[in-house]
């Protein structure tokens, strides 16, 4: 088959905030210290949707009122306007980018939306935690900055960019997606002879689950090799429309790894 495939995500992509400045200072309101942390990042357009995640925190990490507990408390702005935390309700008439939201990393996750805040060029993120009776709450894994969109290289590091919308042979990391965890589906038309007896789909080399879809017709879900299906009873005579659908793990997010995901070898039939 073509090496040009349509490319759509049906998850959010991630860019961590790996770096960040750090300070400690006394806390004016509270008397006690707080911890002070800024990071910046840089964005040629204004996603549709954009959220700051923090794996591994949830809000009653954060807020805490407990009589037997210390009290911790986390202050967000972005570019200087102060962001309140987002709230992790579902329900089943929701948009989907407000299930993606608050389904992103978990649903306790601590998130921000931070879509009204953000501009194109660079974005400034400070963050204080204040200790009102212990340590303020400390950070130990990079915030993420996640939405509908592809990253690339820039001049300051990772770049927010416009979604892809085509993807060729090989992992999607190298399209703009070196963090992303979830699915990718890929689509191209075909056609084929007029002359057959039996259509075989083939993967030479795949990451994850592959689920495949041919002329609307869906086909059972395949996660090890050999990756192929038999697609005769799909098939028409000329023109044909083929989804695919690839799943990777949470790893490229958890580990950053950008372990290689999606097609890294060429399918045929």
């Amino acid at each position: 088959l073509k090496d040009r495939w349509i490319f759509s995500h049906n998850n959010y992509n991630a860019l961590p905030l790996a770096s960040w400045n750090a300070r400690i200072g006394l806390s004016r309101d509270s008397g006690g210290f707080s911890h002070f942390y800024e990071s910046y990042f840089e964005s040629e357009e204004v996603p549709e949707v954009c959220i700051l995640a923090f794996p591994g925190v949830t809000s009653d990490d954060i807020y805490s009122n407990t009589v037997n507990d210390r009290l911790k408390a986390m202050e967000l702005s972005v570019n200087g306007i102060t962001i309140s935390p987002f709230k992790p309700v579902l329900a089943d008439d929701m948009e989907e980018s407000i299930t993606n939201t608050v389904e992103f990393c978990g649903k306790m996750t601590l998130k921000y939306d931070i879509k009204g805040a953000v501009m194109k060029g660079i974005n400034r993120v400070s963050l204080r935690t204040i200790g009102f009776f212990n340590d303020p709450y400390s950070i130990y894994y990079p915030p993420i900055v996640a939405g509908p969109f592809s990253i690339k290289k820039g001049s300051r590091g990772w770049t927010i960019d416009t979604s892809k919308t085509e993807a060729n042979y090989g992992s999607w990391t190298k399209y703009g997606f070196p963090y992303f965890s979830g699915s990718g589906v890929y689509q191209q038309v075909f056609e084929i002879p007029t002359d057959y007896e039996k259509i075989v789909l083939m993967f030479k080399e795949i990451s994850g689950s592959v689920l495949a879809e041919v002329n609307g017709v869906s086909f059972d879900i395949i996660n090890w090799q050999p990756m192929s299906i038999d697609i005769t009873k799909a098939i028409e005579p000329r023109r044909n429309i083929l989804k695919i659908k690839v799943s990777n793990t949470i790893d490229n997010l958890l580990r950053m790894n950008g372990r290689a995901s999606g097609f890294t070898g060429e399918v045929y039939l």
